[in-house]
């Protein structure tokens, strides 16, 4: 795999972008204290599932980014916001 600068600045970012992840989570379950850990991490897209096997089955997201994550996750965050 061929390291491009889009890759390197993304990797520089994966520890703040991890950090600003957990706040979000922290900042979903004030507001929803009822949800288990589970559900906000598939209701924040940051698992998603196969929907196309009889079995839906968790997608491993090991190539993403954190960042990519948490851009994700402030997309949806915007949606439930509205």
């Amino acid at each position: 795999m061929i390291m491009t600068n889009d890759i390197k600045k993304k990797i520089e970012k994966r520890q703040s972008s991890n950090l600003q992840i957990l706040n979000k989570l922290h900042d979903y379950f004030l507001a929803f204290p009822d949800i288990r850990f589970g559900q906000a991490l598939a209701n924040l897209n940051i698992i998603e599932y196969d929907k196309y096997k009889l079995t839906p089955e968790v997608i491993d997201p090991f190539f993403e980014e954190s960042v990519d994550t948490l851009e994700k996750v402030n997309k949806t965050f915007e949606k439930i916001a509205r």
